[in-house]
């Protein structure tokens, strides 16, 4: 009579009795495997809201009944193996496991690098002196870019980072000024850019005293 096999190793005995009473037996070992495997993700890195700024996965792939046979993965389309340390920019890693009963299991993850701090590219302008003297009111504004996550962040200070002001911004003020850009990115990658600004709107004071 038919009957069903759950998963795992089935030893199994047959015996034949025929109407005289002679016998005959047989034994065999049945091994059932319908269920696939299973595949871990794990990523460990300095995570920043979607975005690492540094990142390594490991892909494991499990089959408790027949066993693992292959263990297939791919980063953006490329044959790797684990664990895979993530260069910067979009990354799809896809799996492959299969068993020793031929079932087969895919899975993916999405992941996303970003370990390159924000470019930073200040403007500053307005009447040049001499020996690096502005002798107007000086006009500061900046760039910010970041090509990868995107800037979160950007900050100006006209005083070595006293106050924080926005930009466009300007110094009319004379005297020497320690001004600093700052800017982070989404994956919490920071930059900082330190200028001295010296102005001198006021001419020199000359002074005549008579003589004789």
């Amino acid at each position: 009579s038919p009957f069903s096999l759950a998963d795992g190793t089935h030893n199994i005995s047959v015996i034949a009795t025929d109407v005289a009473g002679n016998q005959s037996s047989s034994s065999f070992t049945v091994k059932v495997d319908s269920l696939k495997p299973v595949i871990s993700f794990n990523t460990t890195g300095l995570l920043s809201g979607a975005w690492y700024r540094s990142a390594t996965v490991a892909v494991s792939a499990t089959d408790a009944t027949s066993g693992l046979q292959t263990l297939l993965i791919t980063d953006n389309g490329s044959a790797k193996s684990s664990p895979i340390a993530l260069s910067d920019g979009p990354h799809v890693i896809f799996a492959t496991a299969t068993d020793n009963a031929g079932n087969v299991q895919s899975g993916s993850t999405n992941i996303q690098v970003d370990g390159r701090p924000p470019s930073i590219v200040p403007s500053i302008t307005g009447t040049a002196g001499n020996a690096g003297w502005w002798v107007s009111p000086v006009n500061i504004n900046a760039a910010f870019s970041d090509a990868l996550s995107g800037v979160a962040t950007q900050l100006f200070s006209p005083n070595a980072g006293t106050t924080w002001v926005g930009l466009p911004s300007s110094i009319s003020t004379d005297g020497i000024h320690q001004v600093v850009f700052s800017s982070s990115d989404n994956a919490g990658n920071s930059a900082e850019i330190n200028n001295t600004v010296k102005v001198d709107k006021s001419a020199p004071v000359l002074s005549v005293s008579p003589t004789g």
